[in-house]
């Protein structure tokens, strides 16, 4: 499933589409359970190296969803309390991937620590804006950069715990 030679691509009212280099085609995710509906908005993917497990920002019927998705299932593992809030951010953890920290829009930094499977998410921390994109840190875990809302650029090294304001970056021609 998220193996180098497959790739997914999120699209908004489209579902997920994976592409295979082996069939050379681009197919849409159906899951005949309809946990992923084909007409969701899919924001974020992460993915477990290890295993290949994706992990999807859906919105759905007004509400943000993270979806686990294996080879052969699809599970719903969080979804948003709020209405029409999207989770904008999603990472495993690189050095134990039993940990998954979500983002959302309201600026509430999530965590569980057993995958997503018992649905136990503990908010551990929030942002002054809703993160919009989760950025982390491919070599040190635990290193993540969030964009907010108003484009305040964040910055945390302990897996979201506390969170630093970085100065505006100017950009000159």
């Amino acid at each position: 499933l998220g193996s180098p030679s497959r790739w997914g691509f999120p699209l908004r009212g489209s579902g997920l589409w994976l592409y295979s280099d082996q069939k050379k085609t681009l197919e849409q995710v159906n899951d005949p359970k309809e946990v992923l509906k084909a007409n969701s908005d899919i924001y974020v993917i992460a993915q477990d190296k290890e295993s290949g497990v994706l992990y999807l920002s859906a919105q759905q019927d007004k509400f943000a969803r993270v979806i686990k998705l294996t080879e052969n299932t699809a599970n719903e593992i969080y979804r948003s309390p709020l209405q029409n809030y999207g989770i904008f951010g999603i990472a495993v953890e690189l050095d134990d991937a039993s940990r998954i920290h979500v983002a959302e829009g309201d600026g509430t930094f999530l965590e569980s620590s057993d995958g997503g499977e018992s649905k136990s998410w503990a908010p551990i921390s929030r942002t002054r804006e809703g993160i919009v994109k989760l950025i982390q840190d491919p070599k040190v875990s635990g290193k993540y950069w969030g964009l907010g809302n108003k484009f305040e650029l964040y910055k945390t090294e302990s897996s979201g715990l506390s969170w630093k304001a970085l100065p505006p970056i100017s950009i000159q021609n």
